[in-house]
């Protein structure tokens, strides 16, 4: 039907103007070249259309998004893929958009019924990747990045979103240290680039810089997560870039009706496996049998046959006659812990404004008694067309996190003799009566070791023989009380608020030419609380308490000018970026002892102030910016880009703030030459990029440049005088005047291949890195009063190669299976060391950490072992033929036995050499997803091979004695070697074992990480409940690994950061080792 022309014209005011018009209504050609399209739009008659949406073997698909082009109205499919639309132009168009599928557009030519199949991109080149201040298509990328999407990292039963990041990405080196929940693992990209300075990735939470931004972010509200690994890509963020640079990119809402999320998990925790420790009965049964043995070696006296002491039989009387059961104190430490995490999200809005809302709660329970960790997370984004023109973007994140950490480490638990009871019984209360001292102990009491001291023993051994003290027996030498009773008695909480907002203001100038500008702000406050009751680690002891605490405030304020123009085949894009960032640190330490009671916790009831470690401190830091970036492509196959960006900091002095950071990159889609188009059926994609940048890292001490005053003590007066507080300007670091940043430069070359439509597909790396003007503690003679002082003088060098494979091996109408890999080989080598040749560096037992010039900047050094001296004669034989050594009890049967090297016949230092070396061959991981109709089966498996660990459980006796690791095989007597490879544990040099290479353990290892298995209800059931989508699934965490045959822990990752070992030139070190968490959960996943 036609509207007459008289509602759009008054014919009777012009005559020539109704003339026109009719002219132009009536006339097919005049009225295309004079009417608008509006009025055409106008003229024509709105219909309503409906249909289905299927995918290309005719699955429906719910939740499509159907839009009519040129208006702000549209609908979304439901549970059977149908939809209706309403207002729809006889002659207008429909936009179908659907996550995963090529968007489609189909005009409507006054139909009503529009079934459309929409064709799913099994690996799209024109995906987006998030880069510094910008996003480009992954088809022009030229540099090294790696992305990862959302698909289930939010199902990893985990509190922090690095630890589900281990084995995803090529390149990214995840070393969980711990199990215990909420701590931080170790993160570093490509290796490390530094010695003395922080080695951490730069992380970027939504466009922020964070020092913590993985410890906080809801991994459920992320959208994905990109890896700058070259220069390229890192030096737009200049002095922080060297390292590399993880960026976060959260959800955002689109246009389209409300969708609700509601997702949850619930899981159980336990130890995977703990140390195989004897008990008192079991090793005291090892020693009558190694009792036997020797009796039947006639090179050994009578005397010293059986080895065993008379503290040993007393705990084995106590063990089996007094207490009557063992005490597994491994378990005494563990528990079955739980997980649960429960988020509801929100999002949708109109053309002109889009919303994500959503709110998380996670309760997270360590396997490890009186460990925990809760966070709460609320998020929310608002993007908003405030005019064709001007855009704006709000986005505010505040989160709470409160962790609860054991007051003992494993270690101390598993070092406990079993013969000790957890708390006394009857019989033990009654027993340890006897001496006046323990009295009022009654059953209940927490049993410790020095109560049953200075008491006589007499029992029955393992041989049936009745022994009898001859005096009071101490059957364990300690004052320390139990690990649980510590534990009790000792809190230690810290509380975290961390609030992130910003403010994005965009402004088109043109449609070419895009004007933005951000403020953002991070804020976080922590306190940590400790608090250890009176009597808690030993008897004497008085209450204390300690309360530190830090705030951040961090501003941001970014501004940016976007250029992209393309002519003809040429295409230009260009960025122009000038940022100030300030950041506040207020650090306050308190610490009181002495209160009236262990039911005053506030410090302002302490009797006693330590006054030299309670402070407070206010220090500044600013970082000023300009950068630029340039992108050119040529018809999509000639690429380029280079940027600039220079930073000026205030951690270094006037004259060596600023520093200047280059890249260049380029590409070519070979693909595209019209020479490549026979490949085209087999090989659609080939583009090899090569990249060189410069990049900085300015992460030291602040004011290291400057003599800084210290807290320090003076005595005046007479005699021993009075301690006063006062000021040094002295520290164990001298500061550094001249310090300025250290430069890595860094080379990329990489090939991109897509095989038969990019089902499968192939990128390889080769890189090469170098940083120079090392921020390095360099050694200084004592006379100066401190041990080292900061300089730039050192260069070390990364290099590797980096595979990521992934293929759609089967995709079939029931069945899919995709395979994704990642490998990464990194080496490393120190080129310069101040000047110095090498530098040894020590652990808590004085183990050495080699930096070496020309070799790895990490190496385990000390002595070769030959096995152990068989017997005495072999040993005095030696003696004899001039062989000395400077080790203690080293010429002695049953003990390690070193290789002379140097052939000096002498054991020395001259013998020392490399012995291991802390940093892995290659890492790996593999992920496989299948589904089959509506189940779905994904699992991981992640493994490091090579590399090795010093084991420190080496040199405690309690572990040589207990550990069957330890005690299989070990030397007996001549006529009973073991496996002439493991000594006695008293016998040689116990106190320099960690100085051998017996010490050091292959720390390869292989896990099957996680296993998830779901199923999707079918739609007809959904339909009646009105949800959208319904999943239902149950995983495992770390459900399996595999180590090294020389490996004697229970952790192939864990490691000691602590300390001395917080150095990042001291690194491989594992005592005891907290045991692997195996999770299981159960899951659901509602849309509507």
């Amino acid at each position: 039907m036609y509207y007459k022309p008289k509602r759009l014209f008054n014919c009777r005011s012009s005559a020539l103007v109704c003339a026109i018009a009719l002219l132009g209504y009536f006339n097919p050609v005049a009225a295309e070249t004079t009417v608008p399209d509006s009025r055409l739009t106008y003229l024509l008659k709105d219909i309503t259309v409906s249909g289905q949406v299927t995918d290309t073997r005719g699955e429906p698909l719910a939740g499509v998004s159907i839009t009519i082009k040129g208006k702000a109205t549209g609908t979304t499919t439901g549970i059977d893929g149908k939809y209706v639309l309403k207002g729809v132009p006889e002659q207008g168009t429909l936009l179908f958009r659907y996550i995963g599928f090529k968007p489609l557009t189909v005009a409507v030519n006054n139909r009503k019924t529009i079934n459309v199949k929409l064709e799913e991109e099994v690996k799209d080149l024109d995906e987006v990747v998030v880069v510094g201040y910008g996003t480009v298509k992954k088809s022009h990328l030229t540099g090294a990045v790696a992305k990862l999407k959302n698909d289930n990292l939010d199902e990893i039963p985990t509190s922090r979103l690095d630890n589900a990041l281990i084995g995803k990405l090529a390149g990214l080196t995840v070393q969980n240290n711990t199990s215990e929940v909420g701590t931080e693992p170790t993160l570093r990209i490509r290796g490390a680039s530094s010695i003395s300075a922080n080695a951490d990735p730069l992380v970027v939470v939504d466009g922020h810089p964070i020092e913590d931004g993985l410890a906080y972010v809801n991994p459920q509200d992320v959208e994905s997560i990109e890896v700058l690994k070259d220069a390229a890509s890192a030096a737009i963020y200049g002095s922080r870039g060297a390292n590399g640079v993880i960026i976060v990119t959260t959800k955002k809402g689109v246009a389209d009706r409300p969708k609700f999320t509601f997702k949850t998990y619930y899981g159980i925790k336990q130890a995977y496996s703990t140390l195989p420790i004897m008990n008192t009965t079991e090793y005291t049964n090892l020693l009558f049998a190694e009792a036997a043995l020797r009796a039947n070696d006639p090179s050994v006296a009578t005397a010293n046959q059986n080895l065993i002491t008379a503290n040993e039989r007393a705990a084995y009387i106590i063990e089996n006659q007094i207490s009557g059961t063992p005490t597994d104190w491994q378990q005494v430490a563990l528990r079955d812990a739980s997980i649960y995490n429960v988020q509801l999200a929100a999002s949708g809005g109109k053309k002109d404004l889009r919303y994500y809302v959503s709110g998380n709660l996670q309760q997270d329970q360590g396997v490890m008694k009186f460990s925990e960790n809760n966070r709460g997370n609320f998020k929310a984004r608002i993007d908003a067309n405030l005019s064709p023109k001007l855009n704006i973007s709000v986005n505010i994140n505040p989160t709470y996190t409160k962790t609860r950490r054991p007051a003992v480490n494993f270690t101390d638990y598993y070092r406990f003799y079993s013969f000790l009871p957890v708390y006394h019984t009857p019989f033990t209360a009654e027993f340890v009566d006897q001496n006046a001292q323990w009295a009022d102990i009654r059953p209940g009491d927490y049993a410790q070791a020095r109560h049953f001291t200075n008491l006589y023993y007499a029992g029955t051994m393992p041989d049936g023989s009745f022994w009898t003290s001859s005096g009071t027996i101490e059957p364990f030498s300690t004052q320390n009380n139990t690990p649980l009773s510590i534990a009790n008695r000792e809190n230690r909480y810290s509380t975290t608020y961390r609030f992130q907002g910003s403010t994005d203001l965009s402004y088109n100038f043109t449609k070419d030419l895009v004007f933005k500008t951000s403020v953002s702000a991070y804020y976080s406050n922590r306190e940590d609380d400790t608090f250890t009751k009176s009597n808690a680690r030993k008897d004497g002891d008085v209450n204390s308490g300690t309360i530190h605490t830090l705030r951040t405030i961090d501003l941001l304020w970014e501004n940016t000018l976007n250029y992209n123009r393309s002519f003809g085949s040429h295409n230009f894009s260009g960025l122009l970026g000038y940022t100030v960032q300030k950041t506040t640190l207020d650090e306050s330490n308190i610490v009181g002892s002495d209160s009236p009671s262990d039911d005053f916790t506030s410090l302002s009831q302490a009797a006693y102030i330590d006054q030299l470690q309670t402070y407070t401190t206010r220090t500044p830091i600013g970082l000023l910016s300009y950068l630029g970036r340039i992108n050119y492509d040529y018809k999509g196959k000639y690429l380029f880009s280079t940027s600039l960006r220079t930073d000026g900091s205030s951690k270094f002095r006037d004259g060596r703030r600023w520093g200047w950071f280059p890249s260049v990159s380029g590409g070519w889609v070979i693909s595209s030459e019209p020479f490549m188009q026979k490949s085209q059926s087999w090989m659609n994609n080939l583009k090899v990029r090569a990249s060189y940048g410069v990049t900085g890292n300015n992460r030291i001490e602040d004011f290291s440049y400057l003599d800084l005053l210290y807290k320090t003590t003076y005595s005046f007066g007479d005699g021993t005088g009075t301690v006063s507080q006062g000021q040094s300007p002295n520290n164990a670091v001298i500061f550094g005047p001249d310090i300025t940043w250290e430069t890595t430069s860094s080379f990329d070359a990489g090939v991109d291949f897509g095989f038969l439509k990019n089902r499968f597909t192939l990128t390889v790396d080769y890189y090469r890195s170098q940083t120079d003007k090392l921020l390095l503690q360099q050694g200084t003679q004592s006379i100066t009063g401190s041990n080292v002082f900061w300089n730039n003088n050192g260069k070390i060098q990364n290099h590797g190669l980096e595979i990521e494979l992934s293929s759609a091996n089967i995709n079939h109408k029931n069945f899919k299976w995709n395979t994704s890999l990642n490998f990464s080989a990194n080496r490393n080598k120190l080129l310069k060391l101040g000047g110095e040749p090498y530098q040894y560096n020590y652990g808590e037992r004085n183990e050495i950490y080699a930096s070496i010039v020309g070799q790895p900047y990490i190496q385990f050094y000390g002595y070769k072992t030959d096995g152990v001296w068989l017997s005495q004669a072999d040993a005095d034989a030696a003696v004899a033929a001039g062989q000395t050594s400077i080790l203690q009890k080293y010429f002695q049967e049953g003990g390690l036995k070193l290789k002379d090297l140097n052939g000096d016949n002498k054991i020395d230092e001259q013998d020392r050499t490399v012995i291991g070396s802390p940093f892995p061959d290659f890492t790996w991981g593999i992920n496989n997803s299948f589904r089959y109709k509506n189940f779905d089966l994904n699992f991981l498996i992640q493994g490091s091979q090579g590399g090795q660990l010093i084991d420190g459980d080496v040199y405690y006796n309690e572990t040589k004695k207990l550990n069957r690791n330890f005690t299989d095989n070990r030397w007996v007597s001549p006529a009973n070697p073991g496996d002439g490879k493991t000594p006695y544990y008293t016998n040689g040099i116990a106190a320099d074992v960690l100085l051998t290479d017996y010490a050091v353990e292959d720390a390869s290892y292989a896990f099957l990480r996680n296993v998830s298995l779901g199923y999707t209800f079918q739609k007809p059931l959904l339909k009646k409940l009105s949800v959208k989508s319904l999943r239902l699934y149950a995983a495992a965490d770390n459900v399996f690994f595999v180590t090294a045959k020389s490996y004697r822990g229970i952790n192939p990752e864990a490691r000691v950061t602590s300390s001395a070992y917080a150095s990042p030139v001291v690194a491989g070190y594992q005592r005891g080792g907290f045991p692997v968490n195996r999770t299981f959960t159960l899951g659901l996943d509602v849309n509507f």
